[in-house]
């Protein structure tokens, strides 16, 4: 995560108006299913992830948590610092980054910590940032897995899951087009 946001910490951006934005820097998603902070000084990933990065170099103020946004002004008003600089790091699981989080503007890097166990959710994921918007023309997704643990085993799983998907969406998208053709002959 640091080593993308030394190398994206000057990009330039527009604004809404097609104008350089004044705050430069991308904006990283990073996705953690299995531990959400809690607030009650109890170990998180999130939080733990956060003080390693200011340990690192970055401003706390940089590093956000979407649980922090407890309504849809709260929301609203952390997606717009997404998009306008103000946030470097945006970290939340899959249920509250999902469906509805527009911060893409900037988006640079994807970070999957952990494997979600639905192919759709993993889609939804990386939907937030390889969508229409982006006004970075590449960018980076990246998954972890942990040595000695079930991590590869659970994204072999969900990339077995998402094949026979693909094809069973394929076999019946053939079947659908062959019976119209057969109705309109």
């Amino acid at each position: 995560i640091m080593a993308v946001h030394a190398a994206n910490h000057a990009a330039t951006y527009r604004d809404h108006l097609g104008q350089p934005h004044a705050t430069p820097g991308g904006m990283q998603l990073v996705f953690c299913d299995r531990s959400t902070p809690k607030g009650d000084g109890t170990f998180t990933v999130y939080e733990a992830l956060a003080q390693e990065l200011v340990d690192k170099g970055m401003a706390r103020a940089q590093i956000a948590f979407i649980h922090d946004a407890s309504d849809d002004l709260a929301r609203a008003e952390l997606f717009q610092r997404c998009r306008t600089g103000g946030v470097s790091v945006l970290i939340g699981s899959t249920e509250k980054m999902g469906t509805g989080t527009n911060v893409q503007d900037r988006a640079i890097a994807l970070h999957h910590m952990d494997c979600p166990w639905r192919p759709a959710d993993l889609e939804q994921r990386e939907g937030r940032i390889i969508r229409q918007g982006n006004q970075n023309t590449e960018v980076s997704i990246f998954n972890y897995v942990t040595e000695g643990t079930y991590d590869a085993v659970m994204w072999q799983i969900v990339a077995r899951k998402a094949a026979f998907i693909a094809q069973t969406k394929k076999v019946g998208s053939s079947r659908t087009r062959t019976g119209v053709a057969d109705e309109i002959t």
